[in-house]
């Protein structure tokens, strides 16, 4: 449903995010600072979030948290390396697991679609980025009458 969606304005993609929330087990981590790059470049990781955005072309800024995806056959060899802390109170990433047989949906690569990263925006409260990946979402599908309301 999420991948064939063409919402035309942010409301619908508000719609989406709410009929999707339950898509992925979410996990707010905290990564040391240090490693965050390597977690970005990492083949296991599919990025979301403003970093998902900026690669589609939206003017967002990258900056905590990093969100992303994991296979949930990932998710032992991740922590391995990674150690996520789960307790944290100064998270700065946003972890989700999905079951393997869901992200085969998604088309694999470094990031994820910019619908879902849109979706993911919405969902985290971020509002002023998913504004600017609207933009970007409608460039790239063609539609430049910008109907995005905010």
């Amino acid at each position: 449903m999420l991948l064939t969606a063409s919402p035309s304005n942010l409301e619908e993609v508000r719609a989406l995010a709410i009929s999707c929330r339950r898509r992925a087990e979410r996990f707010d981590a905290r990564i040391v600072i240090g490693m965050l790059d390597h977690v970005r470049n990492d083949s296991r990781v599919m990025l979301s979030g403003v970093d998902s955005a900026k690669y589609f072309g939206a003017a967002v800024s990258v900056q905590p948290p990093l969100d992303f995806y994991l296979r949930k056959s990932d998710v032992d060899s991740f922590y391995k390396d990674f150690a996520p802390d789960l307790s944290s109170s100064e998270n700065n990433c946003v972890l989700r697991i999905l079951e393997d047989e869901s992200i085969s949906d998604i088309p694999h690569g470094q990031y994820v679609p910019l619908l879902v990263a849109l979706v993911d925006l919405i969902a985290e409260g971020d509002y002023r980025s998913a504004n600017e990946a609207f933009k970007s979402f409608e460039v790239l599908n063609g539609d430049t009458s910008s109907n995005s309301s905010g």
